[in-house]
């Protein structure tokens, strides 16, 4: 038996179908003109820019480098100033003592916050006491001054009490006025 084979397909035609055409260009858009809508929405933004940060940041580096007695705009002694801060020891001391500060700042309280939220994390009772250790963070910062300002108070404050009652009245340290305390007492 011969087998019937379908006939060939035109080639024009295939052609035709396979050659892709160019899609059309888009029609050129106008061109648009200036709009002083846009600066305008900046403006205040800009403005407040300038007036909160770049004004205080102009002035500083003016300030550092003359020499003023704060009543007069004062002379001009480029970098004398900075000299004079490189050769104070007070200011070396200060500077260990930021860094401390922010060193103590930033470690302390999530190592504390790491350890408790670890210590309570398969307690009982973790609601109460996640409410107790919470409601702190709820005080507005003034509060919480005015409370250690009552604890730290050298006439009556509770660090006084405390001394007081275990008798040792006479060696109550003064937590802020000394030098050598006030640092470890605000951590």
């Amino acid at each position: 038996m011969a087998t019937a084979e379908a006939p060939p397909a035109s080639t024009a035609s295939s052609e035709a179908a396979n050659r892709t055409t160019p899609a059309p260009r888009p029609a050129p858009r106008p061109a648009r003109r200036f709009s002083i809508t846009a600066p305008l929405y900046l403006l205040p933004a800009t403005v407040l820019y300038g007036l909160f940060v770049l004004w205080p940041l102009v002035r500083v580096v003016w300030l550092a480098v003359h020499a003023s007695t704060g009543f007069n705009e004062g002379s001009f002694v480029g970098l004398q100033n900075f000299q004079a801060l490189m050769d104070d020891t007070l200011f070396h001391y200060s500077l260990v003592h930021s860094v401390e500060w922010e060193t103590a700042a930033a470690s302390v309280p999530t190592a504390l916050g790491l350890g408790l939220a670890l210590l309570l994390m398969r307690t009982r009772g973790r609601t109460a006491a996640l409410a107790v250790l919470f409601f702190p963070a709820l005080l507005p910062a003034t509060v919480v001054a005015a409370i250690w300002v009552l604890v730290y108070s050298p006439a009556s404050g509770m660090l006084v009490t405390l001394h007081t009652l275990l008798g040792k009245g006479a060696l109550v340290p003064d937590a802020l006025g000394d030098p050598h305390l006030a640092l470890k007492a605000l951590f």
